[in-house]
């Protein structure tokens, strides 16, 4: 598991990291301020999207599409 940062700007960040078996996407945008951040497509990987929130307030899940394996780690 690697936590790729994408994108530090003046006040967010977009982190990423590749989860499961069908190697999928979760993205986390992260406010550098307040720490409330969204989770992108909480594919797979329970363990490595721990990693990828650790530090933030998680304020909602995004799921882009409703394929399974876009939302497995949801719950």
């Amino acid at each position: 598991m690697q936590i790729e940062v994408l994108f530090t700007g003046d006040g967010f960040t977009v982190a990423r990291v590749v989860v499961g078996p069908l190697d999928n996407n979760a993205y986390l945008i992260r406010s550098n301020r307040s720490g409330d951040a969204i989770l992108v497509d909480a594919a797979d990987g329970l363990d490595s999207l721990n990693s990828l929130v650790e530090g933030s307030r998680l304020s909602a899940i995004l799921t882009t599409h409703g394929h399974w394996d876009h939302h497995q780690a949801a719950r």
